[in-house]
């Protein structure tokens, strides 16, 4: 995996299986993972060890995509 070179201090990528019992030694203020729908086996115990592993105020966010072509202005119809 590619990071960009300019992060900030304070920043710190961890990459792991999400799916294995989480070891972290400590919770985290930010939790973001992307494009998983066809990848976790678990999501109940996903989204658990999410919570249980982020600071209170902290955030978790999951990404993904919408397989359902759609307009928000209504332009695109069913024709």
């Amino acid at each position: 995996m590619v990071m960009h070179p300019r992060v900030p201090p304070n920043v710190k990528f961890e990459v792991d299986d999400c799916e294995e019992l989480w070891t972290f030694p400590k919770k985290f203020d930010v939790i973001h993972a992307r494009y998983l729908a066809a990848a976790i086996v678990d999501w109940p115990k996903l989204m658990a060890q999410a919570f249980q592993f982020t600071n209170p105020g902290g955030y978790s966010e999951f990404q993904d995509y919408d397989l359902v072509f759609y307009s928000e202005d209504g332009s695109l119809t069913d024709d």
